[in-house]
């Protein structure tokens, strides 16, 4: 192979070749999310996003998530957090009564 590529003027050192080896088989992603929803505070965030094939650095990851949180939430962050999810369990909870049952 070399040999052609010299004749073309193309030099190389097919020693200096190296080799990456990558799974290409179908993933189910599905699955792994379900697992790693399972894992959620028994193990670190940095560990759960490893086990993420699709995950190819957890720590650019991690930086990314706390990233958006600051996009989202101008100001101080944690206060932010607790607004949003306040406002998301009284979204969901509007269809229901006081006494937890459903509204007709």
């Amino acid at each position: 192979m070399a040999s052609i590529w010299a004749k073309k003027g193309i030099v190389f050192d097919p020693r200096d070749i190296t080799y990456q080896f990558k799974r290409n088989f179908p993933l189910n992603m599905l699955d792994e999310a379900q697992t790693n929803a399972t894992l959620k505070g028994l193990i670190s965030e940095k560990t759960r996003l490893s086990l993420l094939s699709f995950v190819d650095d957890p720590e650019e990851e991690l930086k990314q998530m706390e990233q958006e949180i600051f996009d989202l939430v101008p100001g101080d962050p944690v206060q932010g957090v607790k607004e949003l999810y306040e406002h998301h369990r009284n979204t969901t909870n509007d269809d229901r009564t006081t006494d937890g049952t459903e509204d007709e």
